[in-house]
């Protein structure tokens, strides 16, 4: 259940783009099939390779996972929104 001016409820096996608000724009842009490669194909441009890998360790979020724990303890609903692992 959504509330208020601009607010939105999906659930369910929906899909799709979703804006609110004044001035709300989406662009959507197809692209032939022939303008995708596959990652194998594309060269990375110089500088890419000193990237650090992937760390398998999380840290220094204790306090927020303590928070999310008991937020998902309590009666009602919990929204975590964000980049993945920042």
């Amino acid at each position: 259940m959504a509330h208020g001016a601009g607010s939105a409820a999906v659930g369910g096996a929906m899909s799709g783009i979703l804006s609110t608000g004044p001035g709300a724009t989406n662009v959507q842009i197809s692209l032939p099939p022939e303008a995708l490669r596959p990652v194998t194909e594309v060269a990375a441009p110089p500088g890419l390779v000193n990237v650090p890998g992937h760390s398998q360790v999380f840290v220094g979020r204790g306090d927020e996972l303590a928070v999310l724990r008991k937020a998902l303890k309590e009666p009602g609903t919990v929204v975590v929104h964000g980049l993945g692992g920042v």
